[in-house]
């Protein structure tokens, strides 16, 4: 009696987009956080470390980024740009 011995290949594959630098200044801040962005701004959230989202007014001139702060709560917060979280702990004193 043959035997066949049965093989699953899985292939996968990884798209890694190169980390693109972004400037966040001064952390941590009192009032208005600058963001140095080298692609187009549509949207800013921030995150308590709760998780949830926060809505901050923002303005952007094709390179910078300046968001208020004012209103916001002292404590820690996370950015995402775009929809994409910035690996970066902010801080509102």
């Amino acid at each position: 009696m043959k035997s066949f011995l049965k093989t699953t290949l899985v292939y996968t594959s990884t798209y890694l987009e190169p980390e693109l630098e972004i400037v966040l200044w001064p952390n941590p801040t009192q009032n208005t956080l600058n963001l140095r962005v080298p692609y187009a701004v549509e949207s800013i959230a921030f995150y308590d470390l709760i998780g949830r989202s926060i809505s901050v007014p923002f303005s952007y001139d094709g390179t910078d980024v300046k968001v208020s702060m004012a209103n916001l709560p002292k404590g820690v917060y996370v950015v995402s740009i775009n929809g994409n979280r910035v690996l970066e702990s902010i801080v509102r004193l």
